[in-house]
């Protein structure tokens, strides 16, 4: 059985916090167990902080990779201005940064390609990146070739928002949806000379 952290329990907002505010936690705590606890009790008292400092030290951790604004902000004005065969590189460059390799054949029709990572195929469907609304007829599209092959995951990546039928069909076929900051993310860290 896999455990998983509630999303809004008080370490779940703290590891999503900048670091220093899990290390600011830990410090007030210890003063104040410092100040206000009875003599036997300081060192308890400081050590439980210690869970604050794990918590400061995996969110450094994870910041620390993290693609500065700026950056993301350039690679999505770069990606709008690519033509597709460059797009479809970067896109290809970006998800082997998540451990996905092409697969030796084609996409099926109504995705634009096609990855694996350990035997689970993936199709991705951004041809339609630019378009100014992403709406159903694209996602439908790609859960059609999913089918066609039976493959495990499909992403659907725009630079525009979903309407919101597409957002609840993405959910509802769990299509994952990939568009602005993440889009930008993913192009960042998969260029790390371009990242700082």
């Amino acid at each position: 059985m896999k455990l998983k952290m509630a999303e809004n329990s008080l370490f779940a907002v703290l590891l999503r916090s900048p670091w220093w505010a899990s290390l600011s936690v830990a410090l007030v705590l210890s003063l104040l167990s410092g100040a206000f606890m009875p003599e036997g009790f300081k060192l308890v008292g400081a050590l439980a902080t210690a869970p604050f400092v794990v918590v400061s030290a995996l969110a450094a951790r994870r910041q620390w990779r993290e693609p500065r604004p700026a950056a993301v902000e350039r690679c999505l004005e770069d990606a709008r201005a690519l033509p597709w065969p460059a797009l479809a590189q970067r896109l290809t460059d970006a998800f082997r940064s998540e451990g996905m390799e092409p697969a030796d054949d084609a996409a099926p029709p109504g995705a634009d390609l096609k990855l694996t990572r350990r035997g689970a195929v993936t199709v991705i469907g951004a041809r339609k990146w630019k378009a100014a609304r992403t709406g159903i007829e694209t996602l439908r599209a790609l859960q059609a070739a999913r089918e066609a092959i039976d493959a495990e995951h499909a992403v659907c990546v725009a630079l525009a928002e979903p309407t919101d039928a597409a957002r609840d069909y993405a959910r509802d076929h769990r299509i994952r949806l990939v568009g602005g900051r993440e889009l930008g993310r993913m192009l960042a860290l998969s260029e790390p000379a371009r990242r700082r």
